[in-house]
């Protein structure tokens, strides 16, 4: 099934792919880490806004923690390679953290 959605998002030009999963399913973690998924940190910019407006922040949904976790397929074109530690969140649009 994995490999059927990667293919499916290859096929789509999908760059990177993100997904939620609960912290205390530890066997879903454990299988996405093995197709190549990373977690997020809480801490990162990007956590916050993928899990607020998707309302999946900690604590959203019954109390409930997940992780965010990303793979990517490709070589994103508007970043050498996703680091969501190079992202700054503003009102208006996501900008690329020059370092």
């Amino acid at each position: 099934l994995m490999q059927s959605f990667d293919r499916l998002a290859n096929l789509q030009s999908v760059e990177t792919i993100f997904l939620h999963v609960d912290v205390t399913n530890t066997a879903a973690v454990r299988m996405y880490e093995k197709a190549g998924y990373q977690a997020i940190q809480i801490a990162d910019p990007t956590y916050c806004e993928f899990t607020k407006s998707l309302n999946l922040h900690n604590g959203a949904t019954k109390g409930r923690n997940h992780f965010l976790m990303y793979k990517n397929l490709r070589q994103p074109v508007w970043l050498n390679e996703f680091d969501p530690t190079k992202i700054r969140t503003t009102d208006a649009q996501p900008q690329l953290v020059h370092s």
